[in-house]
């Protein structure tokens, strides 16, 4: 199967809303301010609700009351607000697809989105959070188009690795491509940065990333850290941590090994749920 064909011929690819598509338009926009994007964001009612709760939410520290879209578009700052509005458009944007369960999928996802941005503050490099925490987000919604694209052949992939198969393997040989590949396409054509298409598709072996992509070296290091084992069970896991990935991001080892624990935090999954 050619993927590109697929994309192409499909009649239910998933779409950002047009409401989430032009606030983030917005954010990049340099007269853009806080009461045109609360006006824009008042348009869509469901939207709204998920900025409120997420203004009130302990994710974002709320010791305060935020009760107007324009309070929170101030109380959370643009970048924080770019983040929900690409969360809740992406996560709305997807069918779930009988065989998989879509909350699960959600809650890991924003699972891994958190310790992408938690990951960067140990970094020496100028990285994005919040760039670092939508590849998290999107990391995995190849597996999801390739449902949408191929639903029989979808159902034959999960069953194989739930049998213990590798996935990249099982995709090249029922489609001809993997789910890695999907997500990249998708992030293309929904006109994301071109570093968040090229975390996707080389996030399982960033090193072979050409140029080098360290969103790919972030998402390889967070989906292992997503792994986290109980105290009593880390020592194999330490053995085998990503240390030549994390050296080459400039991330300080030691530091992060130590506060390795409050690394994960699905709230924000519960939040747009």
């Amino acid at each position: 199967m050619e993927l590109r064909t697929l994309i192409n011929q499909a009649t239910d690819l998933p779409k950002i809303p047009e409401v989430v598509q032009q606030l983030l338009e917005s954010f990049n926009s340099a007269d853009s301010n806080a009461n045109e994007i609360g006006e824009q964001l008042s348009k869509d009612q469901a939207l709204t609700a998920k900025v409120l709760r997420m203004a009130n939410s302990t994710y974002f520290g709320g010791a305060r009351s935020v009760g107007s879209v324009n309070e929170a578009v101030v109380f959370l700052g643009l970048n924080s607000l770019r983040t929900l509005v690409l969360a809740s458009g992406i996560s709305s944007s997807f069918k779930a697809p009988a065989h998989i369960d879509i909350q699960q999928f959600w809650r890991d996802s924003f699972a891994v989105a958190g310790i992408c941005r938690w990951l960067c503050r140990f970094s020496d490099q100028q990285l994005d959070r919040e760039l670092a925490f939508t590849c998290g987000m999107m990391h995995n919604v190849g597996t999801i188009l390739v449902s949408i694209l191929c639903p029989e052949e979808s159902i034959e992939i999960e069953a194989a690795v739930e049998a213990g198969g590798e996935r990249q393997e099982i995709e090249m040989a029922k489609l001809g491509f993997t789910q890695l590949q999907a997500g990249s396409e998708l992030a293309e054509r929904w006109r994301f940065p071109t570093e968040l298409g090229q975390a996707l598709l080389h996030q399982q072996q960033p090193d072979n990333s050409e140029p080098y992509s360290a969103y790919a070296g972030i998402l390889y290091l967070a989906s292992y850290i997503y792994t986290l084992p109980e105290a009593d069970k880390r020592d194999m896991w330490l053995a085998h941590f990503p240390t030549a990935t994390a050296e080459r991001l400039g991330l300080k080892l030691e530091a992060l090994l130590d506060q390795v624990d409050e690394a994960v935090d699905d709230s924000l999954g519960d939040i747009l749920s």
